[in-house]
């Protein structure tokens, strides 16, 4: 399922691998930017609103582990996917536990495999995003009504002291009243 606007970040060494990957995916309708090393791809990163980074981990300037690195630290929201040719099993390890959300291998031989990872990704991501927008919905909701209840709170306490000064003022009336009433009772007997 791809969301109209996406745009992915591919970032990648090898020119033929970053022109077939844009290629592909502009072809099943993404917005493709690409990047020939990690620091390109980090400033790209930032002046581009993409929806997604495909990175590839050994490049020169800086290498995939550091880009996701920086993203995460930046975006924690953007997934990030790895798409390297060292099928190391610690390259994958390190890599998720610096915040890559999948990693795959090269050479893909099944585009599609790539293509469902990407759009998966970005399903998930969507999710994350509208959960964070719905919570912060309703933590507003919650501070608008605790504000509201505070006032009606601070309103009952006006009406409750009002109460208890009427009454007060009542029981020294009746005091007062009692007294006359028992000044007269002894000065008629």
């Amino acid at each position: 399922m791809k969301e109209l606007g996406s745009k992915l970040l591919v970032i990648d060494d090898d020119d033929f691998e970053l022109q077939t990957l844009k290629a592909f995916f502009e072809d099943i309708g993404y917005h493709v930017v690409i990047a020939k090393n990690g620091l390109e791809g980090i400033k790209i990163f930032r002046q581009e609103q993409v929806s997604l980074v495909l990175t590839d981990i050994y490049m020169p300037k800086m290498n995939g582990h550091e880009v996701i690195s920086q993203v995460n630290k930046e975006s924690p929201d953007i997934p990030v996917i790895v798409i390297s040719g060292m099928g190391d099993l610690s390259d994958a390890v390190k890599a998720i536990r610096l915040g890559a959300w999948d990693y795959v291998t090269k050479p893909i031989a099944d585009m599609s495999i790539l293509e469902h990872t990407v759009n998966k990704a970005l399903e998930r991501s969507k999710l994350l995003l509208e959960n964070k927008r719905y919570q912060h919905q309703l933590e507003d909701l919650v501070k608008e009504r605790t504000e509201e209840l505070k006032f009606t709170n601070k309103l009952l306490e006006k009406e409750i002291d009002l109460c208890l000064r009427y009454e007060a003022n009542l029981r020294e009336n009746e005091k007062k009243m009692r007294s006359i009433v028992q000044n007269i009772n002894e000065y008629i007997y």
